[in-house]
């Protein structure tokens, strides 16, 4: 996360103020939540988010944001409690504070994950979108008192809210919450950049966390979405082995060296991940093996171990398979548990397992 000069810090001081003047007399949309307002640094190099001074530094008792290991979050314990929407603002910034065009604005992207407080689990439940305001002209074309149009930008009109490591633009305005003033063009100077959340949002144990916002300014927004396209589809294989005869409930298979796995001796990941997918395959003169396996995953947190797969290998000797809305799994071991086996006689069988994974954090 980069931080902003301090010499600008006076100036958005007094932009903090004027936003929550302005903020109050946005016909009731933004009174039911905090705000967090921003500035944004260095947009051509694709920074991330700079922190204005006041940011909070511990977890709230009840709803509310936290600043943690240079990552701004919002928690929302209780639906019925005040501040269940956020809002987080950012200044336009280019040369000079506050002189970017809607013209000029080529796209949004950030990354955040939205977590339940209690097991971890993304939620996807919970809503978020991007707005994008104008300043206001005073000519009589004024959507509101203080800006001239608002866009906001949702994956649809029927889906309301944006994904994460996505690259928007100002086309993807398909919300019946946009305000475009009669005015409205590309000389148009923005004044607030937001992601926030439903005001009515009916999910609560959640926590938004915030590693990024990026106002893209540069013109190849292709390559960008590209680029992000393009790490969606690396991921990293663990291949193990297993020759000879297998048995019922066991854990034969090997990740190097020929030390067999167990329950607890598996292939340990330090950090969440998501099973990408996996092939099995088998090399032997059995005619109609049948090997019933499970691809578990014993998390280091001493939770219950999770049953990711249960497949069988039969005639075809060979399974596999891809799993693109894979569910994240948390930080431990994966294993290849062998449940049941017939058909097997074949003393010089040979198997080999290869997982493909995928990390859920940023590394």
């Amino acid at each position: 996360m980069a931080y902003s000069n301090f010499s600008l810090y006076a100036q958005l001081a007094a932009l903090r103020r004027q936003l929550q003047d302005l903020e109050n007399k946005l016909d009731n949309e933004h009174a039911d939540g905090p705000n967090i307002n921003l500035s944004i640094n260095e947009l051509s190099a694709e920074q991330a988010v700079a922190v204005a001074g006041n940011e909070p530094t511990s977890y709230p008792s009840g709803n509310g944001w936290f600043f943690e290991n240079e990552v701004l979050g919002f928690q929302l314990l209780d639906k019925n409690q005040p501040n269940t929407k956020f809002n987080f603002y950012t200044h336009a910034y280019n040369t000079n504070l506050n002189d970017l065009t809607i013209g000029q604005m080529k796209g949004l992207v950030s990354q955040f994950t939205i977590k339940d407080i209690t097991s971890g689990d993304d939620v996807p439940a919970v809503a978020v979108f991007y707005a994008v305001y104008t300043k206001p002209k005073n000519d009589g074309s004024d959507m509101a008192s203080w800006y001239n149009s608002r866009i906001v930008i949702t994956n649809s009109i029927s889906d309301e809210r944006v994904n994460s490591n996505i690259v928007y633009t100002l086309e993807q305005d398909q919300n019946i919450s946009t305000r475009k003033s009669t005015t409205y063009g590309p000389n148009d100077e923005i004044l607030f950049i937001s992601i926030q959340s439903n005001s009515t949002e009916p999910v609560e144990n959640w926590v938004f966390k915030l590693e990024y916002l990026n106002v893209m300014t540069y013109e190849d927004v292709n390559e960008r979405k590209e680029r992000i396209e393009n790490d969606k589809k690396q991921v990293f294989s663990v291949a193990s082995e297993f020759q000879g005869l297998m048995s019922d409930n066991t854990y034969p298979f090997s990740y190097g060296y020929g030390s067999q796995s167990s329950l607890s001796f598996g292939y340990e990941i330090p950090f969440n991940f998501k099973l990408a997918g996996y092939t099995l395959i088998c090399d032997s003169e059995d005619p109609n093996p049948s090997v019933n396996v499970i691809i578990e995953n014993v998390p280091n947190d001493s939770s219950p171990v999770v049953d990711i797969v249960n497949s069988t290998l039969n005639s075809s000797k060979k399974l596999s398979q891809l799993f693109p809305a894979a569910l994240v799994q948390k930080a431990g071991h994966i294993n290849i548990k062998v449940v049941s086996v017939s058909g097997c006689v074949d003393e010089f069988a040979r198997y080999r397992a290869v997982l493909f994974l995928k990390s859920d954090v940023q590394l």
